[in-house]
């Protein structure tokens, strides 16, 4: 599995993008972490994460410094606005309604980004 981003490419932060960084990588753990119970078998069930986990280890990592490098402060603002695996649907609401300029901040970033902060 190489890791390359070819000619052309866009950091896309629209759909499932808008949530978390890695959908892919969330939905496999969640795979993961359900199987267990559908299969009612513990051994055989979180067997999926064996070799997902050290792979999950080291690429993602990888993958988020080569779009550091491709995208520079357009993908950090991308990370510091949503989550890795679980989405950041909390950090809309951890703004105190007291603060005017913390919600006037909010605003602005939902609206520039179009993204739930």
């Amino acid at each position: 599995m190489s890791l390359q981003i070819r000619e052309g490419h866009s950091l896309v932060t629209q759909g499932v993008y808008r949530y978390t960084r890695h959908p892919m990588y969330a939905a496999h753990w969640l795979w993961g972490l359900a199987q267990p119970l559908l299969l009612q078998n513990w051994i055989a069930g979180f067997a999926m994460l064996v070799p997902f986990f050290p792979l999950y280890l080291y690429r993602v990592p990888r993958e988020e410094q080569m779009l550091l490098e491709q995208f520079g402060e357009e993908y950090r603002e991308y990370m510091d606005r949503t989550g890795r695996i679980v989405p950041r649907f909390w950090r809309q609401f951890t703004y105190p309604i007291c603060c005017r300029h913390h919600t006037e901040n909010v605003e602005r970033d939902r609206h520039k980004s179009g993204l739930f902060v």
